[in-house]
């Protein structure tokens, strides 16, 4: 899914999300109004999404799921 895509989905059901770029295990989620990493670590959302923009970053999303 599109970045604009991921986000929409991870706000609105609330499950984890990862970028095809990202190592096994890695993700991000919303936990109410926060970013959090799959460490439980807050992140700065506006940084996140800003670092995380044009190019390749604008696809390749997808809903996180443990294998």
């Amino acid at each position: 899914m599109t970045k604009q895509e991921a986000m929409a989905f991870a706000i609105s059901v609330g499950k984890p999300i990862r970028h095809n770029s990202f190592s096994k295990g890695e993700f991000v989620q919303y936990k109410g109004k926060e970013l959090v990493d799959e460490e439980g670590t807050i992140l700065p959302q506006q940084e996140f999404w800003a670092i995380r923009s044009g190019g390749s970053w604008e696809n390749g999303w997808e809903e996180y799921k443990e294998d």
